[in-house]
């Protein structure tokens, strides 16, 4: 079966885990279960999904993808939301519960499909991201700021899968994952590693 359990983040003595329609806080020193972000699909976003024939069981579900500690404390999250990419920010009430701040479309941020992989990384405030467009992933991208890679070309991103994604403080945010190579288009498919330097304040 698919695997529920993708990212991992930890956060003080806690770890965040992204899970299948939940975020679980997991003590990091015994490993009990802290509490538990609930994020169902909507009956209406489960229906849309079902009626472009996708699984009711697995695909029609909400996988998350994208987990973020803001500077603010608060977590940002993205999910596949049923073929319908979410993205929310929770913040920590001193009760120790999770309040749901804002919530916007997560297309730029999350792919469609939860089969596919992104990741998301802060610098100075805007987010980067490495993830797929599109209800079919047809549209691989790397997007933050002003900056987006070109649709539908191969040069730029060709089938990735994004691993992860780290800045070096500066001005440098890189992006870690693995593609089928272009430059071997005549000896079969060949799948590289790469590492993708975006210059943040690159117009």
């Amino acid at each position: 079966g698919r695997p529920f359990f993708r990212l991992l983040v930890p956060v003080r003595d806690t770890v965040l885990v992204g899970a299948r329609n939940a975020i679980l806080n997991i003590s990091a020193q015994d490993l009990s279960l802290r509490s538990v972000i609930e994020w169902p699909v909507s009956e209406a976003d489960a229906f849309n999904c079902q009626r472009k024939g996708r699984s009711l069981a697995h695909d029609c579900q909400n996988y998350i993808k994208v987990l973020l500690v803001l500077d603010s404390g608060n977590i940002f999250a993205c999910g596949t939301n049923a073929f319908s990419p979410l993205c929310r920010e929770f913040r920590v009430t001193p009760a120790g519960r999770h309040e749901r701040v804002r919530e916007h479309p997560g297309d730029l941020y999350a792919p469609f499909d939860p089969d596919l992989n992104s990741t998301v990384v802060l610098h100075q405030g805007d987010m980067f991201s490495g993830s797929f467009g599109g209800f079919h992933g047809s549209d691989p991208l790397i997007f933050g700021r002003n900056l987006r890679t070109r649709q539908y070309d191969a040069n730029h991103l060709n089938h990735p899968n994004f691993v992860h994604s780290m800045t070096d403080g500066r001005d440098g945010v890189y992006f870690f994952f693995r593609e089928i190579a272009v430059e071997h288009t005549n000896c079969g498919k060949r799948v590289v590693s790469r590492v993708a330097r975006v210059c943040a304040s690159d117009k």
